[in-house]
């Protein structure tokens, strides 16, 4: 069984924020929607926001959904890119905290209660959600290299003088890590090419 998204839209009718990594935000804003700090966290004083949220229309809407579908489709955010996964399964056994049951196209590969290997688990949702699993993988990811950042810049002893700041423009501005390297995590993590 393959899962075929369907472009109901439904995934994004029922939206009230977003989350959204620090480079989607800049990549959105020029959209003139509205984004605001997400998950963030106090360093030295400082609100550090390591994650944005794209407000919804109504707060029950994606801004870029219309009629015709998805305005961003090519640039949509890797929480996007990933439905109907709310997280890679890497870190849980639960299929209720994997997959979204809000998607009508919902496909699981294996029978409920069926039980079976991890590993075996894994790769039956990736053959049924190919893109999707990838990108829920990249999503996981970024999380979790985000988190490692910030976790460095505790460590480093670093005092923004800023009151808010996003984490990649912090670690920038104060050089605790090169921006070609932000950059090329950022295209790695944002790549198209198959992680299984």
């Amino acid at each position: 069984m393959k899962f075929k998204c369907k472009k109901c839209g439904r995934c994004c009718s029922k939206i009230g924020s977003l989350a959204l990594f620090e480079w989607e935000a800049e990549r959105l804003k020029k959209y003139s929607v509205r984004i605001k700090p997400g998950i963030v966290l106090d360093l030295n004083g400082s609100k550090i926001i390591l994650q944005w949220g794209l407000e919804g229309k109504n707060k029950k809407q994606c801004p870029f959904l219309t009629k015709r579908g998805c305005l961003v489709y090519n640039h949509r955010p890797l929480v996007c890119r990933s439905y109907p996964f709310m997280n890679s399964g890497f870190k849980s056994n639960n299929l209720e905290k994997i997959l979204s049951r809000d998607c009508e196209n919902l496909v699981v590969p294996f029978k409920n209660g069926e039980r079976m290997k991890k590993q075996e688990a894994l790769k039956a949702l990736s053959k049924s959600y190919n893109g999707s699993f990838s990108s829920a993988i990249r999503r996981d990811t970024a999380m979790e290299w985000i988190k490692q950042m910030f976790e460095y810049a505790a460590k480093s002893e670093v005092t923004p003088e800023e009151k808010e700041i996003g984490l990649l423009e912090m670690m920038r501005k104060y050089n605790l890590m090169e921006a070609k390297d932000i950059a090329d995590e950022i295209e790695r993590l944002e790549s198209s090419e198959p992680l299984l």
